[in-house]
């Protein structure tokens, strides 16, 4: 809930400039892993994108790295979102399109912060598949048609049935 504290600490103050606080420090955290994040994100797009450049490469590992990309492009969109919102967002009883921008962003990072090891689950399964698919294409070719075609999109699917059950099994997802 790093947008709702920061917003709440500096409407406690009634802070509007960046003063020396706690909510200030914070923010500080936050501009920093904001440039790490958008930084390697930018770099993960260029590898994307000489990747598909690249003629000779045989591409089997392309629904696997689309799907990791896909899902850290949503999440780092939402959270850079929500932490742009910590600069210009508004805590106040007027309801104004500054104050319901704020509240949905609050919303948003609400419902992402208990979702965050979704996210690390799929991160890690996507890799082991892809580590399990390199293994077979380069030391058991014979069972190479385990791991590409059409097999490989019903293996994608059941890594997100597994992490949706663990989840809702764990009790961070409730129907």
């Amino acid at each position: 809930m790093f947008t709702l504290m920061i917003l709440t600490v500096r409407h406690q103050n009634d802070l509007n400039v960046l003063e020396s606080s706690f909510a200030t420090g914070v923010q500080t955290y936050g501009t920093i892993m904001f440039l790490i994040n958008n930084f390697l994100f930018i770099c993960l797009i260029f590898y994307k994108l000489r990747k598909e450049a690249d003629v000779n490469d045989h591409s089997f590992h392309k629904p696997i790295f689309n799907q990791l990309f896909y899902n850290s492009a949503i999440w780092l969109v939402a959270t850079d979102l929500c932490f742009l919102v910590t600069f210009f967002g508004e805590i106040s009883d007027a309801v104004g399109f500054q104050t319901i921008i704020t509240a949905l962003c609050v919303a948003i990072e609400a419902f992402l912060v208990p979702l965050g090891s979704i996210l690390f689950a799929i991160i890690g399964m996507f890799s082991f598949l892809a580590a399990i698919q390199r293994i077979a294409i380069f030391y058991l070719p014979m069972y190479k048609f385990l791991v590409t075609g059409i097999l490989l999109k019903y293996e994608i699917c059941l890594v997100y049935v597994s992490v949706i059950h663990y989840s809702y099994a764990a009790g961070e997802i409730e129907f």
